[in-house]
This record gives C-alpha cells, sequence and structure tokens, in this order.
C-alpha cells in the first residue's frame, strides 16, 4: 500500500509532466516558436513514428516550427485524449488550420512526449 507521502510525491510530478506539455500546446496554438521551443531540452530528438528523426534540438526546433507557423496562421491542436505514465504524455492531438503544404485542412495523430527534470526531452510523432 502506498503511503500519503508517496501518493502526494507522484501527484506532484503528475502535474510537472502534464503541466510542461500544456504549455508546449499553448504556445503551438498561439504559433509562438520560441516559447515553443523553450519547452523542449537543448539536445531534444522529434522522430516520426518509425524512429527517423524530424528535428534535433532547440535551435532545430525553433526554425522549422517559426516557419511552420508562418506558413499556418489559423493552426491549432487539440487534445482529445491524454496518457500519462511517469515521464510520459501521449496525447490523441486533432489539428485544424493547416496549409495544403502541410497535410491540411486537419491531421489527427498522436504524440508522446518524454519529460525530463525540466523539458521535453524526447518527442515522437505518430502521423497518418
Amino acid at each position: 500500500m502506498r503511503s500519503c507521502l508517496t501518493s502526494r510525491v507522484l501527484y506532484h510530478r503528475f502535474m510537472e509532466v502534464t503541466e510542461l506539455v500544456d504549455r508546449q500546446i499553448a504556445a503551438y496554438n498561439s504559433r509562438d516558436a520560441k516559447t515553443f521551443a523553450d519547452c523542449h531540452a537543448e539536445g531534444c530528438g522529434i522522430e516520426d513514428g518509425e524512429g527517423n528523426t524530424l528535428m534535433s534540438g532547440r535551435i532545430e526546433i525553433f526554425a522549422a516550427y517559426e516557419r511552420f507557423f508562418a506558413r499556418n496562421e489559423d493552426i491549432h491542436a487539440e487534445v482529445r485524449n491524454r496518457i500519462v505514465l511517469g515521464n510520459y504524455v501521449v496525447d490523441d492531438e486533432y489539428v485544424t488550420g493547416l496549409g495544403a503544404e502541410d497535410g491540411g485542412p486537419t491531421l489527427h495523430a498522436a504524440a508522446i512526449y518524454r519529460v525530463g527534470s525540466m523539458y521535453i526531452d524526447h518527442v515522437r510523432l505518430l502521423l497518418p
């Protein structure tokens, strides 16, 4: 049986993990590339579902999303379902406002975030 202290520690970590991912999603919806990139660790890797690297490092994430947001002025991501397991957050995301170049106008995807002590340190995007 877990002690109350253990439960409180787990709840606190749950809140840290989800708040960081929520902050990143809010930056995405605001098209704020700097705040979005700042949610990721310096060496964060973003991969596709097969494990191929799409972006590596905060600077590359910033540059890629700055271009992406400039092309997609009406973009909005909605988290429809979420699973949190330890340091992992798995979001079922529905994105609207995408241009044709980015597979628009809508996209249904899953994002798997691994959260370190202060930043998202790995992302895997499962795209159609």
